[in-house]
């Protein structure tokens, strides 16, 4: 080794140490990362937003028809985070984003509503339907006119 790189070395060394402590704490805090990338919202953004609120407030009142408490449950933590997704656009709105979720809610949405309604079942076997009466005519008929049977 040449005598000048054995004094490079050490110097190097030195230079990195020393360095170090210059460091300031990189830890950003919430509001200034909010205050850098919030950005006002145009309003198709807000609109697309509004339409993803209600849409969660129509699964919501859905939900609450829910009788079974295993699947009320699981829906509603479905929700809560249908929910969390739509306040992460508020802050960094995404197109791509916001049709993904609003695709989500309306899909959970005809998921409980078809959750909710009977079973279709065939008929048991022998199964007559009764015909149902023809509703009566009234007095003021034109069916009734003097004159005709």
């Amino acid at each position: 080794m040449r005598p000048s790189t054995c004094l490079l070395f050490p110097l190097f060394a030195l230079g990195l140490v020393a360095a170090e402590p210059e460091k300031k704490s990189e830890k950003v805090t919430k509001a200034e990362v909010e205050a850098v990338v919030a950005t006002p919202l145009t309003d198709e953004q807000k609109n697309a937003l509004t339409a993803i609120d209600a849409r969660i407030v129509g699964l919501e009142a859905i939900v609450a028809k829910v009788d079974d408490a295993d699947y009320k449950d699981d829906c509603q933590k479905a929700v809560a985070d249908l929910k969390k997704r739509r306040k992460a656009l508020e802050t960094t709105y995404d197109q791509g984003l916001s049709e993904a979720l609003m695709h989500s809610v309306i899909s959970r949405y005809q998921v409980v509503a078809l959750w909710l309604t009977p079973p279709r079942l065939p008929a048991p076997p022998g199964f007559v339907p009764v015909a149902k009466p023809a509703p009566k005519k009234g007095a003021g008929s034109s069916d009734n006119a003097p004159g005709t049977y």
